[in-house]
């Protein structure tokens, strides 16, 4: 899973959260790893050119992998697949003399595989194509950024978690000492008011 991530991300059209959400969306509809692969492959040559409206990139791969999971057409869309989930599933069924409705779980998968990586067979190499373009190189600068900007902020994250530990433990401190000594500090504002007071006066 590990290897396929990084392939994806290493692109740098997809950032290392989308492609870790992509294989695990498509996973957990009961993909193995080869076939998680092979399929956001597919949708990533399907979303060089072809991503629906203002989408990123890797927003429409995740989008298209969270359609398959739940089983919602309009998800699926988002990386520019020509046919809907509701239609491959359509097709597998006539294929093998069953009607939508008999299909099983494991059918539907079939269903998708097929369909996806078919529709898709006609959109191989434009990720590799898109990685040339400028617009493939200003996005892949756009999440190299937000990587950097991740992985800093993890950098820094066991410091920041240290100094807030600190603060907690000092204001816990504070509390108590104010709890323990409430008699005092209305005894020494007052005399301070007092002073203050008979100065003015």
């Amino acid at each position: 899973v590990n290897a396929a991530v990084k392939e994806f991300a290493n692109t740098g059209l997809m950032s290392l959260g989308e492609a870790a959400t992509s294989m695990k969306n498509l996973l957990a509809k009961g993909f193995d790893v080869s076939q998680a692969r092979d399929m956001i492959r597919a949708l990533m040559d399907a979303a060089a050119f072809g991503r629906q409206g203002m989408l990123e990139y890797g927003q429409a791969v995740v989008g298209a992998t969270e359609g398959i999971k739940d089983d919602i057409s309009a998800k699926s869309d988002n990386a520019g697949l020509t046919k809907n989930l509701g239609q491959m599933i359509k097709d597998y069924a006539k294929e093998i003399h069953k009607s939508s409705a008999a299909l099983t779980e494991a059918d539907k998968r079939i269903a998708y595989y097929n369909g996806v990586m078919r529709e898709a067979a006609k959109f191989t190499g434009n990720t590799a194509i898109v990685m040339q373009t400028l617009t493939g190189r200003t996005q892949a600068l756009n999440v190299q950024m937000a990587n950097t900007r991740a992985l800093f902020g993890e950098a820094l994250a066991p410091s920041y978690r240290m100094v807030i530990n600190y603060l907690l433990q000092m204001t816990d401190s504070m509390q108590k000492w104010i709890t323990a000594n409430k008699d005092k500090i209305m005894y020494t504002a007052a005399a301070i008011w007092g002073a203050f007071a008979h100065i003015l006066g």
